[in-house]
């Protein structure tokens, strides 16, 4: 194998950085994050996302305009966590009051909620897994945690958080609101993405569907550029293919390190439809345009 679409996660793309650099195979992720990335990105490691450090701008004009003027944040303590946590902090600066970094397979956070709890916050910025943030959450609530806000990034829209109906509920009674990478709105190719995918598999492309793909072409078109089969030489071609592709996620221009750079981001929040809840977009933040709900 000579290019990887891939991997997912920001943890996953550090761990096998060195490994794939060293046999010069590149890697192009569809949805990692995590701003630490960027420090080995450019040669062998691309992604087709922008960096955290542009999403917690967003992710700070969001709070701000939600008039929160005291902010605790709770994250899980690896790259994508502590990357949160460090750009929000530096764009709100005296507004986070309280910051804790859990460790996943403690299980318990009682003693890290009551500290929050006792700091008198108007909000937690949650940045968390699913399993581990699902028992923080119930946590939370058994707490009396229910009434102050919500805020995640796009690791929180994740809907496997509703398999749990006493988290699912924490989360609609905090008014989780968020955003997460998206295609610029009503563009044509996000349009016959979706178009194609439903056709194809009878439902709506999940999270991070339209970057797979925007991912995939990025790889094949690298590989036509450079006209044969090799890791080093598709790495040399990554860029420029990037720079003249626009697909369903949107122009994938990259920087550098290797970081899409035009980005748009969705602001959704956690919503009930009848018995069921559900993500519910409010508007967008981008970069020409800030935020707009």
């Amino acid at each position: 194998m000579q290019v990887i679409a891939g991997p997912a996660t920001s943890v996953e793309v550090l761990t096998v950085a060195d490994y794939a650099t060293s046999r010069k195979v590149p890697l192009i992720s569809m949805s990692a994050t995590a701003a630490s990335i960027s420090r080995i990105g450019g040669q062998y490691i691309f992604r087709v996302v922008p960096s955290d450090a542009v999403q917690t701008q967003a992710l700070a004009d969001l709070i701000r305009s939600q008039g929160i003027r005291r902010l605790a944040t709770f994250v899980v303590s690896n790259d994508y966590g502590i990357g949160i946590e460090e750009g929000v902090k530096a764009q709100l600066g005296d507004i986070v009051v309280l910051s804790i970094r859990y460790d996943p397979a403690k299980g318990d956070y009682r003693e890290e909620l009551s500290r929050i709890k006792d700091a008198n916050v108007d909000a937690i910025l949650w940045a968390t897994w699913v399993e581990s943030g699902i028992v923080a959450m119930k946590q939370a609530s058994d707490l009396g945690l229910t009434n102050i806000r919500s805020f995640g990034a796009e690791g929180m829209r994740d809907t496997s958080f509703f398999a749990d109906a006493k988290a699912a509920e924490y989360l609609l009674q905090t008014n989780m609101m968020g955003t997460s990478p998206s295609a610029p709105a009503e563009t044509l190719a996000s349009k016959q993405f979706v178009e194609d995918y439903k056709r194809e598999f009878g439902e709506e492309p999940g999270l991070f569907g339209d970057t797979t793909y925007d991912a995939t072409m990025v790889a094949a078109l690298a590989i036509a550029r450079a006209g044969v089969y090799d890791g080093a030489k598709i790495a040399s071609q990554i860029k420029p293919a990037a720079y003249h592709y626009v697909g369903p996620s949107g122009h994938k221009m990259m920087n550098e390190s290797g970081d899409a750079v035009l980005a748009t981001y969705d602001i959704w929040r956690v919503a009930k439809r009848g018995d069921e809840y559900v993500i519910e977009s409010m508007g967008s933040w981008d970069t020409a345009a800030g935020l707009k709900i």
